[in-house]
């Protein structure tokens, strides 16, 4: 686990399946998949698009996934420096 840079909220991080490494939340939640347009990735590094599943009752149709930091930080909006300006 790491810290995020522009809130301070633990993260962990879930390398993709194009090889790089994204920020997530740090436990994972029920997902169905293609029932919204929300952004998750898998423990495997697939990006899937559903919503959170928040009921409690069991649905075969849900998979775990994490939710992208970007998604919930107050942070993520602000503009990244992209190197020292002369």
């Amino acid at each position: 686990m790491s810290m995020c840079r522009s809130c301070g909220a633990q993260i962990s991080w879930v390398k993709t399946k194009n090889g790089k490494w994204m920020p997530v939340e740090t436990i994972t939640v029920p997902v169905l998949p293609g029932e919204g347009k929300d952004t998750f990735i898998t423990p495997d590094g697939d990006t899937i698009h559903g919503k959170q599943y928040r009921e409690f009752k069991k649905n075969p149709n849900t998979v775990t996934g994490y939710v992208p930091h970007w998604a919930n930080c107050p942070g993520a909006a602000r503009p990244r420096k992209r190197g020292v300006e002369k």
